[in-house]
């Protein structure tokens, strides 16, 4: 790891906290250890809130999905030659998604290092489909100017982003432009992950990815309104978009949700609007994901650190903004290195009144609580991922405070981290992507 991409400041200000602890007595040591693991705890209390909010009934939309849809414009962005075995198929399936909607067009935009022979497959196809254009980013190196050249272009009134593995429903363009046509500025949906039957890697994210999306993201929106673009799966006005999303971010969608937030944007989200996507091939690829997630946040969260607190939003949505910046991004990661470090220091004596044993008994009970309410509310939306079944959800559940630590693991190795190297998640062949496809999910989900 080039030592360029070393931020010092955290180094030496953990370095700092390490040395300081040790040189502590005993009596200062357990008050941090207990404040600490405090803080450890604040994740299951919002996790167990989330559950209870995502299950309470919200108002339904003043009009149907069978609202017309207007001149919108599908932007599928894709990396290539990473994306290049599923990209064709995902571009016929959109097509064949939106062939009733006459003003919809699909706008494929790609960037390239080489010249690849793709590249003519997809001009070919769109002069058959005169709906869909290619655009070719050429300068392009992230994801964030992949958009801004489609949006440079589209000419819809309504834009709707998907990634190259993304498989839509067949409702979910006209559930998402009710939204739209309701006063919303964006519409965020669902994302649950295509069981293709590469392992039990694919099944613990399907789990993962159906409880983040239809409990905790459906309980902060019941809770306080919050909502941000995803990714993918997200619609909304040219109008919302046209700003430029920043590649300076290695969570672009997330800094431009923020943003757009601020300056008094309404983000909804439905967990009716469906996509199925793809699940990071092996344990490699999840760790390079997480930690870009990982770093992007803390992007962001450096990024936006007074702002939320000095806006116009009201006070639940500073406080859930605030946790989910500045508290769990920059304060947990803190707390977890001042836990262990004070563990350590217990386990040789050090702190005769700290129970070790009981810390983390607490630390896991509290995980396993949170993740066991969070499984029995999301139960009545298995439907919505084809495939997943109650044992994926009980193994999930088991396994969540390990799961858990490694994700942790990469926000504290993301403190440390400044801008790092794009890596693209591998994906499958066209023909393990299609696999996963699925006919509209009946999903009882709140909301």
């Amino acid at each position: 790891m080039p030592l360029r991409r070393l931020r010092w400041r955290y180094l030496v200000t953990t370095g700092a906290l390490l040395v300081g602890l040790a040189s502590v007595n005993d009596a200062v040591l357990t008050v941090v250890w207990w404040v600490a693991l405090s803080t450890l705890l604040t994740p299951s209390i919002l996790a167990v809130l989330e559950a209870a909010w995502s299950r309470i009934p919200a108002a339904p939309l003043s009009r149907s999905e069978a609202v017309s849809v207007r001149p919108t414009s599908v932007v599928v962005s894709a990396y290539l030659p990473n994306e290049q075995t599923i990209l064709i198929e995902t571009v016929r399936h959109i097509v064949q998604t939106i062939e009733d909607e006459e003003r919809a067009e699909l706008v494929v935009v790609y960037n390239t290092p080489t010249p690849l022979s793709i590249e003519k497959d997809l001009q070919d196809f769109a002069v058959t489909c005169p709906r869909v254009r290619v655009l070719a980013a050429h300068a392009s190196e992230s994801k964030a100017e992949n958009i801004n050249v489609a949006m440079s272009s589209v000419r819809g009134e309504f834009v709707a982003m998907f990634d190259a593995d993304s498989r839509i429903t067949p409702t979910a363009l006209r559930r998402a432009m009710a939204h739209l046509a309701a006063g919303g500025d964006f519409c965020q949906g669902a994302n649950v992950v295509a069981l293709n039957g590469s392992g039990w890697l694919e099944r613990l994210v399907a789990a993962e990815f159906l409880e983040k999306f239809f409990v905790s993201y459906q309980g902060r929106w019941n809770m306080a309104k919050v909502a941000y673009f995803c990714g993918s799966n997200g619609y909304g006005s040219r109008r919302f978009l046209g700003g430029r999303f920043s590649s300076n971010y290695l969570v672009e969608d997330i800094e431009y949700s923020i943003r757009a937030t601020l300056s008094g944007r309404r983000v909804t989200f439905d967990p009716r609007v469906i996509a199925q996507e793809s699940a990071p091939p092996n344990w490699s690829a999840w760790w390079r994901q997480r930690m870009r997630w990982a770093i992007g946040w803390r992007q962001v969260a450096t990024s936006y650190k007074w702002r939320v607190w000095t806006s116009d939003l009201r006070i639940t949505q500073k406080l859930l903004w605030a946790f989910l910046l500045h508290w769990r991004r920059l304060v947990l990661p803190l707390a977890l290195v001042a836990f262990v470090a004070v563990s350590g220091f217990a386990s040789v004596g050090s702190a005769t009144r700290i129970s070790l044993g009981t810390g983390w008994a607490a630390l896991l009970m509290g995980s396993w609580v949170a993740a066991t309410v969070q499984a029995f509310a999301v139960l009545p939306a298995l439907a919505a991922a084809r495939g997943i079944r109650r044992r994926d959800i009980l193994a999930y559940t088991a396994l969540f405070p390990f799961y858990d630590l490694l994700r942790s693991g990469t926000m504290v190795l993301a403190c440390f981290l400044s801008h790092t190297r794009w890596h693209v998640t591998p994906r499958g062949s066209a023909r393990t992507v299609q696999r996963g496809r699925s006919a509209e999910p009946q999903v009882t989900a709140k909301g």
